[in-house]
């Protein structure tokens, strides 16, 4: 019995891939599991988040995902999380569902609160560590410091950052703890379509921009921050906006540990597309 299982597991994974993974997917306990947490899926939505997950299982990334949002989905399941964890945002915010992911208003208290307290993620660990942020589009920054997301504790305490610095010559200091300066200059529209993840290494923080390592990144011993939980389109400081990035349209965000950053950006980029993601 077990022996014919494995065959027909062999079996739909074959006949998975021949059709290009875009329709008929697999029915794995993974993708399952996705799904029941979904209560809005339309038949196009069910295929593509089905492919995704299964694709993520194939690449060995799954199981090191503490997180994921898609807010390109329907507006009803956009922040349910994959995994467990149910994304809000406040009620003063103004933001509109898109095709596209959530836009954020311009007004204060605009932000994803995703309720992800990194001491309790199993993946997510002091020098193995991980988040990245799919930003569609983002309004002409300005000369202040924007966050894409973020959490820290106080000045002098571990954090969890992804903030952008307008108009110099460092335009991202990234960090997990500590600063890791990335020589990157980049306008608002070279902003655009972009995955930024954050990575921790036992010595190091590293940028990554749709998967490719950044160069020229420094950062000190990282550290888990502790008590608040991980915003996005802001930093969340000991429960209070820091640096906001206003107006920005994110499409998706994840947070977990050691993962084919490369793999997880190709498969993240076909499912957004599958979903009509510009």
């Amino acid at each position: 019995t077990c022996r014919r299982q494995r065959q027909m597991c062999i079996r739909d994974r074959l006949q998975y891939w021949r059709s290009g993974g875009s329709s008929s997917p697999v029915l794995t306990p993974e993708a399952d599991a996705v799904v029941a947490r979904m209560t809005a899926l339309s038949a196009a939505e069910e295929t593509a988040v089905r492919n995704f997950v299964n694709g993520c299982v194939d690449d060995g990334n799954w199981d090191k995902l503490d997180e994921f949002w898609c807010f390109a989905l329907n507006q009803t399941d956009a922040l349910t999380g994959f995994k467990s964890f149910t994304a809000t945002i406040p009620i003063l915010g103004d933001p509109v569902f898109t095709s596209n992911g959530i836009t954020l208003g311009t007004g204060g208290n605009n932000h994803i609160d995703t309720d992800v307290r990194l001491p309790l993620a199993p993946n997510y660990q002091v020098d193995d560590s991980e988040a990245g942020v799919y930003l569609h589009t983002q309004p002409a920054w300005g000369s202040g410091n924007n966050d894409l997301f973020g959490t820290q504790t106080g000045l002098t305490d571990p954090r969890l950052r992804m903030r952008h610095r307008g108009d110099d010559n460092n335009d991202f200091a990234a960090s997990i703890n500590g600063t890791a300066t990335i020589n990157t200059p980049l306008s608002a529209a070279a902003m655009d379509n972009t995955l930024y993840t954050l990575k921790a290494t036992a010595s190091a923080a590293e940028l990554y921009f749709n998967g490719v390592l950044q160069p020229d990144a420094a950062g000190a011993q990282p550290t888990v921050p502790t008590t608040y939980a991980v915003w996005i389109g802001v930093c969340n400081d000991t429960d209070s906006e820091l640096q906001p990035c206003r107006g920005g349209t994110f499409t998706s965000f994840y947070v977990g540990a050691a993962l084919d950053t490369l793999a997880f950006y190709n498969r993240l980029a076909t499912f957004q597309t599958a979903l009509g993601v510009t």
